[in-house]
């Protein structure tokens, strides 16, 4: 197997919740990518102003290299050039501390772990520089910088959330940069969303003193998060629970989605999970009161199959949300659905649609996330400070 990373030299005491800071700056680790140990893999890393190695092993020691060096993992050892180094932990850093991986370049720096089963490659960088460079691709070309704003919070408090996360976890990044966590796909030069950030910077959302887990998706097509029947634990996230509907996406084209594909194209997309199916006589949609799939049963002559809603999404890559019908017309089958996304916390093109209207980032994240308060993080302090024109609250912490 070989992967190509190029690297062009171009916790929660976040005050209060991690054990100690790294250096002055509040950080963020993100995993960019995890090999299988097992495999053979060679890493190009190239630098034009300089590329320093150093490994945990022999921390003393550093490897310096004007510009291309390859990292192969072979056996389960990792080799720099032809050199075995024996180091759990590899730190790289670029001349000009800006690095690029995989066609993406990035601010920080980086480091290789290798644990029993994994190469991983994990980026550490400021939190509001991960924050501006997670707009990008979590928010849609375009959009105003009130919107930005509502978005940067959102992400910011799902970030200090996974941060908590990753402490009782005891993992070596807090947060991935695929859409399992939040899309991230390094720098850009977006004067509108570093506006959105910098004027937001440090404020997130708080249930009960602690940052929420700030879900969002792209459209939530009009459905009432309190009705989903599975998926969420609302004990501990009321603030999902929200009892009422978002109708302000129902105007944009993503609202409404539809699909058909041939009945035989649909049967080998079931065989990934229903290896034994060759016909279909009917397909049956099981939705809860929230309109939201919780089974496909699939009738084959006098077979019944079920396949629960996760496990078909994940079968049909054509699937934009949860909220769907499927019927077999003939030779074909037609999907028809609303949103896009899991139906659940912030709706981005709802959001859109109400800073249209007027609303300012506050009013319209407590829309969205209800019971919730407005907090922030001072950097030098030993604090976490509420933003005073929204919360009462405030929290001590050792830095």
């Amino acid at each position: 197997m070989n992967i190509t990373l190029r690297f062009n030299s171009l916790l929660w005491g976040i005050f209060f919740l991690c054990a100690a800071q790294e250096d002055s700056v509040l950080s963020v680790r993100v995993l960019l990518g995890s090999f299988p140990i097992t495999e053979d893999i060679s890493i190009e890393l190239f630098s034009k102003k300089g590329l320093t190695i150093t490994g945990s092993r022999e921390p003393h020691k550093k490897y310096l290299f004007d510009d291309l060096v390859t990292l192969r993992l072979k056996n389960q050892k990792i080799y720099l050039e032809d050199q075995k180094d024996e180091s759990s932990v590899l730190l790289l850093e670029a001349g000009d501390g800006h690095l690029e991986f995989d066609g993406n370049k990035y601010s920080g720096t980086f480091y290789v772990y290798r644990t029993k089963k994994t190469i991983d490659i994990v980026n550490k960088l400021p939190l509001e520089d991960y924050i501006c460079c997670v707009l990008r691709t979590e928010g849609w070309p375009g959009w105003s910088k009130e919107v930005y704003k509502v978005l940067a919070i959102a992400c910011r408090s799902y970030l200090l959330y996974q941060l908590r996360q990753s402490k009782r976890t005891k993992r070596h990044y807090h947060i991935c940069a695929t859409n399992a966590h939040q899309t991230y796909s390094g720098v850009h030069s977006d004067q509108v969303i570093k506006q959105a950030v910098d004027e937001t910077s440090g404020i997130f959302l708080a249930y009960h003193g602690q940052p929420i887990l700030a879900m969002f998706d792209a459209c939530c097509g009009g459905i009432i998060p309190a009705r989903i029947k599975n998926g969420i634990n609302f004990t501990e996230a009321p603030y999902l629970a929200r009892s009422y509907a978002c109708s302000y996406c129902k105007g944009f084209k993503i609202f409404n989605w539809s699909h058909d594909i041939s009945l035989s194209k649909f049967i080998d997309l079931m065989r990934a999970h229903v290896s034994d199916l060759e016909s279909v006589d009917d397909i049956e949609v099981v939705t809860d009161n929230a309109g939201v799939v919780q089974k496909i049963i699939i009738t084959d002559d006098e077979q019944r199959y079920t396949i629960n809603g996760k496990k078909a999404y994940s079968l049909l890559p054509f699937v934009k949300s949860f909220a769907y019908t499927c019927q077999k017309k003939r030779s074909r089958v037609v999907f028809k659905g609303t949103g896009y996304g899991h139906h659940v916390g912030l709706c981005q093109w709802g959001a859109k649609e109400l800073v249209s209207q007027g609303w300012d980032y506050k009013k319209v994240l407590r829309f969205y996330y209800p019971g919730t308060n407005f907090m922030k993080l001072y950097k030098k302090a030993s604090a976490i400070i509420p933003d005073s024109q929204t919360s009462s609250l405030v929290h001590t912490a050792g830095a």
